[in-house]
């Protein structure tokens, strides 16, 4: 049983982790360029005709697998993995059409900012998808967009020729299905 006391830095440090871990993958999947990453820049509302299941399917299963290996059982490890589940749930509410169609549970939790807001997401896909990885909460991007940012300027070479790469060109393309 956990105590009041360690749910006062339990859920906040579960929240920042678990933004820094989404923000991760994000960041990942768009400096590699992968199939996926690319179609949301091109697409982004098309996550909003997706349900739950499809945000969320590879988060749990992949989920299962870490706990499965690791046996966390620690509240903050288990807080910060359910939390990460949903990043993609919570992406997909940033790039609806009207906000109105945003459920008022969601909007609230925008306001208060526990959970990212889309205006606060913009700034993501108004640059060259290099900074602003974050969807939970946006409170990890300080961190990354210092991390990212020499990143992806001091691996430009890197990343041109690896993109140019015919081999990694297929094996990326394999993993569209």
């Amino acid at each position: 049983m956990i105590s009041v006391s360690s749910l006062l830095w339990v859920i906040p440090m579960s929240l920042y982790l678990a933004d820094l871990v989404v923000g991760l993958v994000h960041m990942t999947g768009d400096f590699f360029q992968l199939p996926q990453f690319i179609h949301h820049h091109e697409a982004p509302r098309w996550m909003t005709t997706k349900g739950y299941v499809h945000h969320t399917f590879r988060s749990y299963l992949l989920s299962l697998i870490v706990v499965g290996i690791f046996r966390f059982h620690h509240p903050l490890w288990i807080t910060t993995t359910l939390l990460s589940i949903h990043g993609n749930e919570i992406h997909a509410w940033l790039h609806v059409k009207h906000q109105e169609t945003v459920p008022n549970w969601i909007q609230w939790l925008q306001k208060n900012h526990l959970i990212l807001d889309s205006a606060s997401h913009l700034g993501h896909h108004r640059n060259q998808y290099d900074r602003q990885f974050c969807t939970l909460t946006g409170w990890a991007n300080p961190l990354l967009n210092c991390l990212s940012i020499p990143l992806y300027s001091r691996c430009a070479s890197f990343r041109e020729s690896l993109l140019q790469s015919p081999t990694y060109l297929s094996t990326v393309q394999s993993f569209r299905a």
